[in-house]
């Protein structure tokens, strides 16, 4: 029998800031400062460091500050939080925020289904599967990419321009420091490729976002194709978790 891992204030402090969105808490300014203030008086123990800049990562996130929360993961990871576990966890937040190619990365070192299915969210969301084929992958998570491909390949849309396509909605998107995920995935009368995602923001937002990208694609023709077979739907949302593929 193996005896439980106890749990330190870093994990508990982790576990609480996973649920924060489930829940519908707001990270409002003082909620944000107290949580900043209770981890660097955490820091100062030198218990769970890394797992503790983790957290300041999260608290960050659920803020809408991505830069702060890049750069308090990264301190993470050279402090050590390289395992499976903690790149997963970073991960989640990465991909909020259409940090993909660092999702990618954290995500292909976790072996399970809940991971493997992430990455498939996420090829179906940005066409990266060339990045994602890269990673060591497991076969059934190679074989159902192959088969998302092969029905891409049906609908005749070119994998590298929907990519390209997708990757200007979401500079949109990160020019915001919004969160945003993938909350559906359809493909109509075999001829139309259907993404809704959701933001954490409000109506007036999300249409402005739509407005933008709109008249880019309607200023750049060699775009004109494939605007045609993928049809990109954005809506608000109070808060967003993502914890499985759509």
């Amino acid at each position: 029998m193996v005896a439980p891992i106890p749990k330190t204030k870093a994990t508990e402090l982790l576990e609480e800031l996973s649920r924060f969105d489930e829940l519908h808490l707001v990270m409002s300014e003082f909620r944000k400062n107290k949580y900043l203030i209770d981890i660097r008086k955490l820091l100062e123990t030198n218990v769970d460091v890394a797992q503790l800049w983790i957290c300041k990562g999260f608290v960050h996130s659920r803020a809408g500050e991505p830069k702060e929360m890049y750069d308090a993961f990264q301190n993470a990871q050279k402090l050590g939080a390289i395992d499976p576990d903690s790149m997963f966890n970073q991960a989640t937040q990465y991909v909020l925020y259409g940090l993909f190619d660092e999702a990618i990365r954290a995500i292909s070192l976790t072996k399970n289904t809940i991971a493997q299915e992430q990455l498939e969210r996420i090829a179906l969301s940005t066409f990266a599967y060339d990045k994602i084929e890269k990673q060591e992958l497991m076969a059934e998570t190679r074989e159902k990419l192959q088969i998302r491909k092969n029905r891409l390949n049906d609908l005749s849309i070119d994998i590298n321009q929907a990519a390209q396509f997708v990757d200007i909605f979401f500079n949109f998107l990160r020019e915001q420091n919004i969160r945003f995920g993938l909350v559906r995935h359809t493909i109509f009368d075999d001829e139309e490729y259907y993404l809704h995602f959701e933001a954490v923001a409000d109506l007036e937002l999300t249409q402005d976002i739509l407005n933008k990208f709109d008249q880019y694609i309607a200023e750049h023709p060699e775009f004109y194709d494939i605007n045609s077979k993928i049809n990109i739907i954005l809506t608000p949302v109070s808060s967003i978790w993502h914890n499985f593929a759509a």
